[in-house]
């Protein structure tokens, strides 16, 4: 009612100047116009800027839960190598070099390693030799050459370098995946006192770190097979 006395009061004025008039109204029209699509532009802008804000929410909540069941069901890997080895079975012999067989006894062993933490290479192996009621006494570990046939038997074992076990585990970290190969050693024993079935063997590696494993072997497990 405001706006129609407000009309019948402007009207003489308005009538001498239509155009006038008519120009002013869609000014004002199109102002409001502007107004209220800002003020909706606004509102849709800001909802659909929480919509997002949610969605990426839902989304870092989803991934975290992910990534705790993930971490709740993988198997903790030790910050350190932890190193295996098993001793498998080996070729006792009486070396062929006049220096070596009168007192030596030739030790071909066959080793296999793994690791079941951080990967590392293997730096050095060593043998010692723990005769049942005598002193220990420590082999020397001897790189296999080209081609080495034990005892100088026809029918005794072929052992070559490319069977050597070292070389594969001092250039290349050990890991998981289990290796297999042959470790060469002389120990001033007879070779009658080396496979006495009371006889032990203690076998060490080391790795990386200086880290030292231990793997022991009676003869008489090796004779009962």
């Amino acid at each position: 009612m405001d706006i129609l006395n407000a009309l019948r009061q402007e009207w003489p004025v308005i009538s001498h100047a239509p155009w006038s008039f008519g120009i002013a109204l869609a000014v004002a029209i199109a102002v409001i116009y502007g107004l209220m699509q800002w003020r909706y532009s606004a509102i849709i802008d800001r909802q659909d800027h929480e919509l997002a804000s949610y969605r990426q929410k839902e989304q870092i909540e989803s991934q975290a839960a992910t990534d705790s069941e993930k971490r709740k069901g993988a198997v903790a890997i030790p910050d350190n190598p932890e190193l295996k080895i098993s001793m498998l079975g080996g070729n006792i012999f009486v070396p062929d070099a006049p220096d070596l067989h009168d007192q030596y006894t030739g030790i071909a062993l066959v080793v296999r390693i793994w690791n079941t933490g951080k990967p590392s290479i293997a730096t050095s192996w060593s043998l010692v030799v723990v005769p049942q009621g005598q002193q220990p006494v420590v082999a020397q570990f001897t790189k296999i050459p080209d081609q080495l046939r034990a005892g100088g038997q026809l029918n005794s074992a072929v052992i070559r370098a490319s069977d050597d076990l070292d070389p594969k585990t001092i250039r290349a970290p050990v890991t998981d995946i289990p290796l297999q190969g042959t470790l060469l050693f002389y120990v001033k024993l007879k070779k009658a006192i080396v496979v006495d079935p009371g006889t032990r063997l203690e076998l060490s590696v080391q790795d990386a770190y200086g880290t030292e494993y231990v793997a022991n072997k009676n003869i008489r497990d090796w004779m009962s097979r």
